[in-house]
């Protein structure tokens, strides 16, 4: 399993994220340096999270200790804005992901 899949299915290590689900994750490389974004939703809250993050080869997408408060937060208009953002235009399937993405609240 890659690093990328393994985000998808859960953030590890940061209090407050149990039940976030994982919408998507979008990783781009060239040569060494990598840049990734990985969007969540949680069902307590209604919100979606997300962060982005780059770096070489010597680290990986969400390596390291983060905390919630590395994680933007907003509603799915502020995510599709992130991932537009972040993509520039090269990642429709995405912003797809994002914009068809299903938030249940749980009961």
């Amino acid at each position: 399993m890659t690093a990328i899949e393994e985000v998808q299915q859960q953030v590890e290590g940061v209090e407050g994220s149990e039940d976030w689900e994982a919408v998507a994750t979008e990783f781009e490389s060239e040569d060494w340096d990598w840049s990734a974004i990985s969007v969540f939703w949680s069902p307590g809250a209604r919100k979606y999270f997300w962060f982005s993050d780059s770096g070489c080869s010597c680290v990986y997408h969400m390596e390291g200790r983060l905390t919630l408060g590395d994680f933007e937060v907003g509603n799915k208009a502020d995510a599709l804005r992130a991932v537009k953002d972040w993509s520039k235009g090269n990642a429709p399937d995405l912003v797809d992901k994002v914009r068809d993405h299903k938030g249940l609240r749980l009961n």
